[in-house]
């Protein structure tokens, strides 16, 4: 098709040969800027989807976007074997190493995130059974309080009746010597 809009760019005088060579330079800038979406989209496969390190993805996709961009951009040799491999990958082994990447893409995203929330919930069940312990040690000491108290009023109490029970055993005591000393003196 460049072949035909330049011969008829000969024919139509100066301005053909410019409209060819203006549609070249088209079709250079499209290719250049595949070059750069392709690697655009190598680079944020690699960070996205195998977690690389960000300046190492940046470093990749820097220099493939310089070597695809301008090899696309200015060599029909590179255009045309880029645009005979991207048809490959639907291939039968295209479509096998898209699975691959899709099955990577399902390990490195969904499973991932599924094992990191079960990690958070067992963690969260396991936080909520530790403050429902504190509480109810909290209420048992709350309703303990009122009954220390009292149990204190209790012992109290009974170390009074037992001060009064060796008192009244004293008393006892002294009445019987009392009445034996009045059975002996009488």
């Amino acid at each position: 098709m460049l072949f035909l809009l330049r011969s008829a760019g000969c024919r139509g005088g100066r301005g053909g040969r410019v409209r060819a060579h203006l549609w070249e330079a088209g079709l250079s800038l499209a290719a250049f800027g595949a070059g750069l979406l392709l690697a655009s989209l190598h680079g944020a496969a690699a960070l996205l989807l195998h977690k690389q390190p960000l300046w190492f993805c940046v470093y990749c996709t820097v220099a493939l976007a310089g070597l695809a961009a301008f090899g696309m951009g200015l060599s029909a040799g590179v255009r045309a074997t880029v645009t005979v491999m991207l048809p490959s990958m639907c291939s039968g082994h295209g479509r096998k190493l898209l699975l691959l990447l899709f099955a990577s893409a399902l390990l490195t995203g969904p499973l991932s995130n599924t094992l990191e929330n079960t990690k958070r919930a067992a963690s969260s069940l396991l936080c909520g059974a530790e403050l429902a312990a504190n509480q109810t040690q909290e209420l048992m000491q709350k309703a303990a309080t009122p009954l220390f108290s009292v149990l204190e009023n209790i012992r109290q109490i009974s170390s009074n009746a037992y001060a009064v029970a060796g008192r009244v055993r004293g008393f006892v005591e002294a009445l019987t010597e009392s009445v034996r000393h009045v059975g002996v003196v009488v």
